[in-house]
């Protein structure tokens, strides 16, 4: 599973679909308990009510706190997960200066940044204030959300049972026919006909494919964030996190979140993984695995939080997403 680690309850499309597809007695709810590594101790953040009493926060700071749900509320009618264009109103103004004008600069560094960074990979400043509202919405409905026992790839499994899937075939073109159908071009120099096509791929594959120059033009001002996932064993006499850990800099520059998996092998080692930031997975992108997996222990390491696990932890795998998720900076939705 390299993919989705989870299924949240505001796609109930999402969830529908994995119940009709007979997996729903596998979905399991996924403990959504976060901390942030602040000064080498993790503080929790997975409530308004643990945030509010949290150290890591000064006392003005989180007497703050409640001036940055204002907006989110007030703002509530565009912010809809499952339409994110009724945010275009609010694309107008970076996300750390959002959240610094009402909040200040502690909130921003030690709790909004590193959420956005475990979420998203990217950094606060490169994020329209737009997004920040919408996460900080969802946030505020703190709604399950489901992961599939046995691993997400059971979804395309029953997805593709039955279909004519062709692995390795390349779509070089796409065409809308008369009939307000659509032609695919293959390689091969064949055709597929289809009343509809869905692309599901990266922006800059979709706009070589699409044949509206206007919206392939917009496809393709879409950057994105880089992470790679690092999966580690840790023996079984070894004490592993139990919940997301997020982090703040210097470790922030390396890593983004570590998650346990809740995988155990059969000699009781447990599997954890660890996610870098936009940032490390660039500096490190021409390093090798083994390279890649050093960096991001190191980091933990000394990070602190009750780390010692990621001293003896030894590496299992490591899997590179160049273009992991689309960037919201300003101007995105409006574009």
């Amino acid at each position: 599973d390299l993919g989705a680690q989870f299924v949240a309850s505001f796609y109930p499309e999402a969830l529908d679909l994995v119940r009709s597809l007979g997996l729903g007695a596998r979905l399991v709810e996924r403990p959504q308990e976060a901390s942030v590594v602040v000064g080498g101790e993790a503080h929790r953040v997975d409530s308004i009510r643990s945030i509010a009493g949290s150290s890591m926060l000064s006392v003005g700071t989180r007497l703050r706190l409640p001036l940055l749900m204002v907006p989110v509320l007030a703002a509530s009618r565009h912010l809809d997960p499952d339409d994110l264009q009724r945010a275009a109103p609010l694309d107008d103004e970076r996300g750390d200066e959002w959240v610094r004008k009402w909040a200040g600069d502690e909130l921003a560094s030690n709790l909004v940044e590193p959420l956005i960074r475990g979420l998203m990979y990217w950094d606060l400043a490169t994020t329209s204030r737009a997004l920040v509202q919408l996460l900080l919405r969802v946030a505020l409905q703190s709604r399950e959300v489901h992961r599939i026992d046995g691993g997400m790839s059971a979804l395309p499994r029953a997805l593709a049972d039955g279909l004519d899937v062709r692995l390795g075939t390349r779509a070089t073109g796409l065409h809308p026919r008369d009939d307000g159908g659509w032609r695919v071009e293959l390689e091969s120099a064949s055709t597929i006909d289809a009343d509809a096509v869905v692309c599901a791929t990266t922006a800059d594959v979709a706009a070589e494919l699409c044949p509206d120059a206007t919206v392939a033009e917009v496809l393709r001002s879409v950057s994105y964030s880089r992470t790679a996932g690092v999966v580690v064993r840790v023996p079984a006499s070894i004490t592993t996190p139990t919940s997301t850990l997020l982090f703040t800099r210097p470790a922030a520059d390396v890593v983004a979140a570590v998650n346990p998996t809740g995988a155990v092998s059969p000699d009781g080692s447990t599997l954890v993984r660890i996610f870098l930031s936009d940032a490390g997975a660039r500096r490190l992108h021409d390093c090798d695995d083994s390279a890649v997996a050093a960096e991001a222990l190191a980091a933990v390491a000394d990070a602190g939080a009750d780390s010692a696990w990621a001293t003896e932890a030894t590496p299992v795998h490591v899997h590179r997403w160049r273009q992991a998720l689309p960037r919201f900076d300003v101007g995105s939705l409006r574009r």
